[in-house]
């Protein structure tokens, strides 16, 4: 397995301990999507799966800049680290969220 598909495999078994959804993103007519959606109750963000080392392509951060300037949430994640973090960083905004829409 490559060092990208580690980290997917991550995501998405991570994702279950959240009880969150992931779909992996194919946009027609367009480079530079981030791989995964990950959807969580009152929260959604992207994420990016680079291998260890390697960094954004050109078009890949400017599809990224332009999705940040529209107020979407993307992270891009190379270790198994950096996804945990993503994850712990979007429950608590999701956890937050859904508090405050009790009361």
């Amino acid at each position: 397995m490559t060092p990208e598909g580690k980290i997917v495999e991550h995501i998405i078994k991570t994702a279950q301990t959240y009880k969150a959804f992931v779909r992996k993103v194919n946009w027609s007519c367009r480079r530079g999507a981030p791989d995964r959606f990950v959807m969580m109750p009152c929260v959604s963000f992207w994420l990016e799966v680079k291998a260890p080392g390697k960094e954004l392509e050109e078009h890949q951060d400017r599809e990224i800049r332009r999705m940040k300037k529209a107020g979407n949430f993307v992270k891009v994640v190379s270790s198994i680290e950096e996804v945990d973090a993503a994850f712990m960083f979007y429950a608590d905004i999701s956890e937050t969220l859904l508090n405050r829409s009790k009361t």
